[in-house]
């Protein structure tokens, strides 16, 4: 009941719904960000050169740690009410800093990066937070935003966050990966349910508004993929992903590649689960124990 009611409401299947950007920005709307969350105190800030994110705060304790979040949507939606809930329970004793980008089709790659990129900066010139008091997360398109960012700020020999985590990543645009193809049938999001995944499907699925932030550059730029990066000399990244999604593959592909390196990468697969299944269904017992497998991570590392 629950996946088809997922279906019914959230598939952006880019072969049969006629509008992702649309249904998208609907919802949007009906979950645009009021109230704080209980407890919790959210102001909207810009950065000096006017960046926007959103502050979220723990009325009773001065926290000493930030978490900077990247938040999902395939780059065409944006920061919504179900975010400011889902952090506070993750990460209730850190002070929340949410970069609110601007959304393709409007904005195109590399305007993401280059948000984030100065929000960073602000963050550690402006605010002199020091990078090891910095924590770092995001889930489907932010996934993709903060490996990007990372990948950036490594190769420009800047400090990095201490560690992080990435629930969904969307991390390859080529969209030629084994379970691309293999649970297309099961994947309530971005799936069908009974028709096959076709080579003229998926084609049409790649050029398709949900790939619109990508413009004219090459898909397999690490930078707009980041399954094609280098993870020599990167943090600790905490995985949460579910096994019945498209992406899957995405973040087994990233996982692998700082096995190699050695880097601490442990990865929750959740069976039967969907695309950024703690985000969009908190309350079931999957989305619980990945957000404790994510604190728990977090715990030690910080």
């Amino acid at each position: 009941m629950l996946v088809s009611i997922l279906r019914a409401i959230c598939n952006v299947n880019g072969t049969h719904t006629k509008s992702p950007i649309r249904k998208l920005r609907k919802l949007d709307k009906i979950f645009k960000i009021k109230e704080s969350p209980k407890g919790f105190v959210q102001t909207w800030n810009r950065t000096s050169k006017g960046v926007r994110f959103l502050s979220i705060e723990n009325e009773e304790k001065k926290a000493d740690q930030i978490l900077l979040y990247l938040h999902g949507g395939g780059y065409i939606s944006g920061l919504i009410s179900t975010y400011p809930l889902f952090l506070t329970k993750l990460a209730s004793n850190h002070k929340i800093i949410c970069l609110d980008y601007k959304c393709a089709p409007e904005a195109i790659f590399p305007s993401q990066l280059l948000e984030a990129l100065e929000l960073w900066r602000y963050l550690t010139e402006e605010e002199n937070i020091d990078p090891s008091d910095i924590i770092i997360g995001g889930d489907s398109a932010g996934a993709n935003l903060m490996f990007a960012l990372l990948l950036t700020l490594r190769d420009c020999g800047q400090p990095l966050p201490k560690c992080g985590f990435s629930i969904s990543a969307w991390a390859d645009m080529t969209g030629c990966s084994n379970s691309f193809s293999q649970n297309y049938n099961k994947d309530p999001l971005f799936g069908e349910l009974k028709n096959p995944l076709t080579e003229e499907k998926r084609k049409r699925m790649m050029h398709s508004e949900l790939y619109s932030f990508i413009g004219k550059k090459k898909r397999d730029n690490p930078l707009i993929s980041p399954i094609f990066g280098k993870y020599h000399n990167f943090i600790p990244i905490c995985f949460i992903v579910g096994e019945n999604e498209m992406l899957l593959d995405d973040t087994l592909t990233i996982v692998e590649k700082l096995k190699q390196e050695e880097i601490p990468c442990p990865c929750f697969i959740a069976p039967k689960m969907y695309h950024i299944f703690p985000i969009l269904t908190p309350f079931v017992k999957e989305a619980k124990l990945a957000i404790h497998f994510i604190q728990e991570f977090l715990n030690e590392q910080t």
